[in-house]
């Protein structure tokens, strides 16, 4: 019996319509939902969950140096994406041998923060190898070592980690108006500055006490050891920086150093309005004062004035990038690059050490023997001087 041609014609259709699409490229119907295409971040970079605020376990890489002369090495930073501008938030030595640095993408989230950042330690003893942990959604401002852990800081929460195998211990707010090192806190108030240990209960020490002549806290810095602080003093009739205090951990008064007078003593300027940025040395044994044309150095034992310069190279506290002994580390502009220096406090003289497209962040180790540097805005690479 034969089929009508419309049957017929009806069947082809239906066939025709059920014939697998490959070979010829899939189309999408109206209502299937594109793939998405993949991320070029790995997964293990991921920003973590906002909530909670934990921190990734941390991953083991090879520091693998590249020569790039007779005492400059390069090291790529390895597990971080290349397709991501990493951006350093702060860098710091936590021993002769072992370095931190805390790098972030450079993206910024609704909140204006950063969407995730990478914490980096660097231990050339330990056979060459470098850990690597992921940070909550965080700004780090800063690291501190005390009792074997390491202190993450930001604007409003401390992340506890272990300094041995960089695993996360613990989190706590973070004080406004305080320098924490380990428990020890120095917190300033209406009265002065007040050290405590928040493992003890009714620990607190007046440290410092205001006066009507001035004022006391408005920064504090712990040295490199921890075994000391400083607190800088405040003058009440024009809020500018004039002296500063050294203290021991444990609460005890060691000296003061009034920078006013000497100011209108030894130079010209005698109505000089003084205001100064701190740094302790990397080895914890000079303090260095710093304005916007001058450089004292004072002795962190006795306070005893060391060194005063006033140079051409040096006009900025900004090109400040670390401080060892006599030796001030800078970074200037160059032309169109960045050069990296050395000044020597006694002679006044630089040395050259290391020519950047963009600024670094550069630290001496404890020991003076070499220095770590990282590019600001792009921070997938460190440079190693040997001095």
């Amino acid at each position: 019996m034969k089929r009508p041609a419309t049957s017929i014609l009806l069947t082809l259709l239906v066939a025709f319509l059920l014939l697998p699409l490959e070979g010829c490229g899939k189309l999408p119907l109206p209502f299937e939902t594109p793939e998405e295409a993949e991320s070029s971040i790995l997964e293990e970079f991921s920003p973590p969950a906002a909530e909670g605020q934990t921190l990734e376990e941390s991953a083991v890489f090879p520091i693998e140096p590249q020569s790039q002369s007779e005492n400059i090495s390069m090291v790529n930073i390895a597990g971080l994406t290349e397709d991501v501008a990493w951006r350093l938030q702060t860098l710091k030595w936590l021993d002769s041998d072992r370095v931190v640095a805390v790098v972030a993408d450079g993206r910024q989230s609704t909140t204006g923060s950063v969407i995730m950042a990478k914490a980096l330690l660097f231990d050339w003893k330990a056979g060459q190898e470098s850990f690597i942990i992921t940070l909550p959604d965080v700004t780090i401002n800063r690291v501190e070592q005390a009792n074997n852990n390491l202190y993450f800081y930001d604007a409003t929460t401390i992340y506890t980690v272990s300094a041995q195998d960089f695993s996360f211990i613990d989190t706590a707010p973070n004080s406004s108006g305080s320098a924490f090192l380990g428990n020890l806190q120095l917190r300033r108030d209406d009265s002065g500055v007040v050290l405590q240990d928040l493992t003890v209960e009714d620990s607190r020490t007046r440290v410092a006490r205001n006066d009507e002549t001035g004022i006391y806290g408005s920064q504090m810095l712990w040295s490199p050891d921890g075994q000391r602080f400083l607190i800088t003093r405040q003058d009440l009739d024009d809020q500018t920086g004039n002296g500063f205090l050294v203290g021991s951990r444990e609460g005890e008064f060691l000296f003061e150093v009034d920078i006013a007078p000497t100011v209108s003593l030894d130079e010209e300027d005698a109505a000089f309005r003084y205001d100064f940025t701190p740094y302790w040395s990397a080895d914890g044994r000079t303090i260095l004062i710093a304005d916007s044309s001058s450089l004292r150095c004072y002795s962190a034992s006795t306070g005893e004035r060391l060194y005063l310069l006033r140079s051409p190279l040096y006009n900025s506290v900004n090109n400040i990038r670390d401080f060892h002994g006599r030796q001030v580390l800078l970074c200037k502009p160059a032309g169109k690059a960045w050069s990296t220096l050395l000044l020597d406090l006694a002679t006044g003289e630089s040395t050259d050490l290391l020519e950047t497209t963009q600024s670094v962040t550069a630290k001496i180790s404890p020991d003076g023997s070499r220095i770590v540097a990282v590019e600001n805005e792009n921070a997938s690479r460190m440079y190693v001087i040997n001095l």
